[in-house]
């Protein structure tokens, strides 16, 4: 739960900001996924321990310890599904949710309705219509 709390949003921010490289976005996210939880234990070991940052707690080998070290495995993971689940989401529904009275600030909506490009490779959309950025077939091959 902790881990949704706070990689949900988080995910949802990666998908809808823009970036100078599009592919940097879940580079980091898919290093994250790929830590050997070993490592990841060990570093909240190091973080817990009476000489780390967070040793005043004293909470180094107690159920909380073994909470914060699964939330901290289980973040890369939901923020990645969340980011790919979010970066799907066609421009023309956040189009729909903004019309029907979705908050601007709220999640971003805002700045990725307004400028973000048409991910789709159908002719018949109203957004690629003589579009010059496309210049393979349709539906994406090449």
């Amino acid at each position: 739960m902790i881990s949704l709390a706070l990689a949900c949003p988080a995910g949802a921010a990666l998908a809808l900001a823009r970036f100078s490289r599009p592919r940097s976005r879940g580079e980091r996210v898919n290093t994250g996924m790929g830590l050997p939880p070993v490592v990841v234990g060990l570093f909240v070991t190091l973080l817990l321990w009476r000489g780390g940052p967070f040793g005043d707690l004293e909470i180094l080998y107690t159920p909380a310890a073994i909470v914060v070290a699964q939330a901290v495995i289980a973040a890369p993971i939901v923020t990645g599904i969340t980011l790919a689940a979010v970066g799907q989401v066609p421009r023309e529904f956040r189009l729909q949710l903004l019309a029907l009275g979705a908050s601007r600030a709220a999640d971003g909506v805002a700045g990725a309705a307004r400028g973000a490009p048409c991910r789709c490779s159908r002719p018949s959309c109203p957004d690629s219509a003589g579009s010059s950025r496309r210049s393979g077939p349709p539906y994406g091959r090449r």
